[in-house]
């Protein structure tokens, strides 16, 4: 039997993790209100969009701006489905005086009870990613496999994952404070951030990276 979507309204934001690709991550910075619709996740259903509403607050350039929309109203929407296992919604929208297009993929619909180990199920249970395509190339840094180093390359697609968003909720008693320091050329950052239920024993290794192939 498959299990039924219950119609929730949650909250999600871009996954920021240490792993993330770093200009892309920026750029997707965002907070989500998915609204999915009810109903049981038959074939018929999962070839369906899931998603009835959407609110989400991102940047464009430097302003911080909202769309609010039913799904399939967003600007040049349209609806794909690979047979059910992944379902798209995707629209258009102005990003710094360019058509953008973003993409919200849900992977991982169970087709049965079983797979998704209840009868009902939320947004929570699925995997949400964003994916947003540019019709000009972004910066972004990238692993050179030749040069064994990051260098400083280019993309025209930015993926994220899309967490719930729990930033709203007290920290944790376990929640620890992280310090990130970066320096060079006289130039020092330093990034302070509080990590949920987990604690690095020490700071990730990390190199500065490089445009011009040297080592740095």
């Amino acid at each position: 039997m498959a299990p039924f979507l219950l119609n929730t309204t949650e909250q999600f934001a871009t996954f920021q993790g240490e792993a993330s690709p770093w200009l892309g991550t920026h750029r997707l910075k965002s907070k989500w209100t998915i609204r999915v619709k009810q109903r049981q996740l038959d074939a018929a259903a999962r070839e369906l969009s899931l998603i009835d509403s959407i609110r989400v607050e991102y940047l464009d350039g430097v302003d911080t701006k909202v769309l609010d929309s039913p799904v399939e109203s967003l600007p040049n929407y349209r609806h794909a489905s690979d047979g059910g296992k992944t379902t798209a919604d995707s629209w258009q929208m102005l990003i710094n005086g360019e058509p953008v297009e973003w993409t919200l993929r849900l992977e991982r619909i169970p087709n049965s009870v079983e797979l998704a180990s209840d009868v009902t199920i939320t947004a929570e249970d699925m995997k949400i990613f964003l994916d947003v395509s540019y019709p000009a190339s972004q910066p972004e840094f990238v692993w050179d496999s030749e040069l064994r180093e990051i260098v400083l390359g280019t993309t025209k697609v930015d993926r994220s994952a899309l967490g719930v968003d729990r930033m709203e909720h007290a920290l944790a008693s376990q929640s620890t404070l992280q310090t990130r320091t970066f320096e060079d050329d006289g130039v020092r950052i330093e990034t302070k951030f509080y990590c949920l239920r987990r604690q690095w024993a020490s700071p990730p290794v990390t190199q500065r990276p490089s445009s011009s192939g040297k080592a740095l």
